[in-house]
């Protein structure tokens, strides 16, 4: 009795592990996918629109006995993704095959130079693996997987990186005047060969100015004594500087030293402070006061020369 128990327990087993293998490889359980879907996510906020490029690189046969990968009617696409959205997507035709098998296509992401954008450089591999559908023909399976870690990814992933930027005024003397306006600059250079676009900066009242030949952008504020700007959304690799202009209103501009520098976080704050004072005399000076002190002392010594006089006369 024990010995049956154990044979009927060996037929369950093996009869569970041919039906999973059946279920795995039954065509009736597949629908051949004829494309996939490539997805692009932008982490961050603020970015502009960009248009990301990709290439299919030539196949490479895993498994079976195809001498070659078929190739892509067309190695490389393009993903859109719009200002401020987080996502985009591009259905990709999958090469036709004529052998079962396994099949992988290295995808790989063209680095753009968009300030502020950290491209995805991670390897991605698409796998097609070919099943036949028992009348003739092939069922196609595919997925995207990460090379690093080989688990499945849904496509390429980028991270947009940007910041504010808060610049105070404030004056201090005893000739200021809260209504005087001054005119401060602020200039973004784009470092190395990366593209500034302004497509995602937000200067409110600025008045934003691009040189078409450097890719410098200019934005010039007015502004009164005891009152602040920030401009939103400036990306990262770029050089920024708070300039004051000369003015004739006779004060004296010092910085912080936080006026300029590699624009790199997400907070930064710098502080313009305007300086214009005078001199007003009040009552009696110091540098008076010696002979103020003789001319008293003389007409008090006159003053009892005059009465000693009298009590003696």
């Amino acid at each position: 009795m024990k010995k049956l128990l154990i044979v009927l327990l060996t037929i369950v087993l093996v009869l569970g592990m041919s039906g999973t293998a059946f279920a795995i490889g039954d065509d009736n359980e597949y629908t051949d996918m004829g494309s996939i879907t490539i997805k692009k996510v932008v982490n961050g906020s603020g970015n502009p629109e960009e248009t990301f490029n990709f290439t299919i690189g030539a196949g490479e046969v895993l498994e079976g006995s195809a001498e070659s990968a078929p190739v892509f009617s067309q190695n490389d696409f393009s993903i859109t993704v719009g200002k401020g959205e987080n996502e985009g997507s591009k259905d990709i035709t999958l090469p036709a095959f004529n052998r079962v098998g396994k099949y992988s296509y290295s995808i790989t992401e063209t680095e753009g130079n968009t300030a502020g954008m950290v491209y995805d450089n991670s390897g991605k591999e698409l796998i097609i693996t070919v099943i036949n559908d028992g009348d003739g023909g092939f069922i196609r399976l595919a997925k995207i997987v990460d090379v690093e870690t080989e688990e499945k990814a849904e496509g390429f992933v980028n991270t947009f990186n940007a910041g504010d930027l808060k610049v105070n005024k404030v004056l201090e003397g005893n000739y200021t005047d809260l209504n005087d306006e001054f005119t401060v600059t602020v200039t973004l250079k784009p470092i190395g060969e990366k593209t500034l676009n302004i497509e995602g900066i937000v200067a409110v009242n600025g008045s934003v100015d691009t040189n078409e030949v450097t890719g410098e952008v200019t934005i010039t504020y007015t502004v009164k004594g005891g009152n602040d700007f920030t401009i939103q959304n400036i990306p990262y690799d770029v050089y920024y500087s708070v300039l004051e202009l000369e003015n004739e209103l006779g004060y004296t501009a010092t910085y912080d030293g936080k006026e300029s520098g590699e624009f790199k976080y997400s907070n930064v704050e710098t502080t313009i402070t305007n300086t214009r004072s005078i001199e007003v005399p009040v009552g009696v000076t110091l540098e008076n006061l010696p002979y103020i002190l003789i001319l008293v002392l003389a007409v008090g010594g006159l003053a009892i020369f005059v009465i000693r006089r009298r009590i003696f006369n």
